[in-house]
């Protein structure tokens, strides 16, 4: 499968929790608090790994590694930079999380629901509607309740796989029925039609 293709190459535990970031890098994104975030769960000792993808999120980039590096997450952060297999990604990973301080419509969130992979985000932009009651919505700048909520995550995968397939299975609806293009059109038209009157 996928998710196992993605493990192995990054010799990654099929045991372990794997939580994905795919986004650029940019202040608005908010690393620094998802890896604050991270660091919280290695003292909770939570069992994960992560991968961060996207332009300049690589071993390149000086400050990420550092961070990483400063917080003892260097074995448990895979930095993948640009890649052209999103899709995988987000079928290989258990859980999608945006940092975001801010955002219009993330839809990042759309495309790893589309492959039945729940989400936490912060509450930026449209997310919330985005996300619906598949996720959690967290607030900005709080690397702690990003961090709680991830563990709750984990431990509810964990504990309970049942409720966790029927999460997956409502990410990916929700999308399909709120946010696919046949669905934008429909909206679109239905505006127009009322326009018309």
């Amino acid at each position: 499968s996928l998710s196992e293709e993605v493990r192995n190459d990054l010799s990654i535990n099929a045991d372990s929790f794997l939580i994905g970031h795919v986004g650029r890098y940019d202040p608005q994104k908010d690393l620094s608090n998802l890896i604050d975030a991270f660091a919280f769960l290695n003292q909770k000792k939570l069992y994960f790994d992560a991968v961060i993808v996207g332009a300049n999120l690589d071993n390149n980039n000086g400050d990420l590694v550092s961070k990483l590096n400063k917080n003892g997450l260097s074995k448990h952060v895979h930095l993948l930079g640009r890649r052209d297999d999103i899709t995988a990604i987000m079928n290989g990973i258990d859980l999608f999380v945006l940092s975001s301080k801010s955002e219009a419509f993330p839809n990042v969130l759309n495309e790893a629901m589309l492959c039945g992979t729940p989400c936490i985000t912060t509450n930026v932009g449209d997310a919330r509607v985005i996300v619906g009651d598949t996720g959690w919505v967290v607030t900005t700048k709080n690397p702690q309740v990003h961090a709680k909520t991830i563990f709750q995550a984990a431990k509810e995968k964990q504990s309970n796989n049942n409720s966790w397939l029927q999460r997956e299975a409502a990410c990916r609806q929700r999308v399909v029925e709120n946010f696919s293009l046949n669905e934008m059109v429909k909206k679109y038209k239905e505006v127009w039609s009322c326009a018309d009157k």
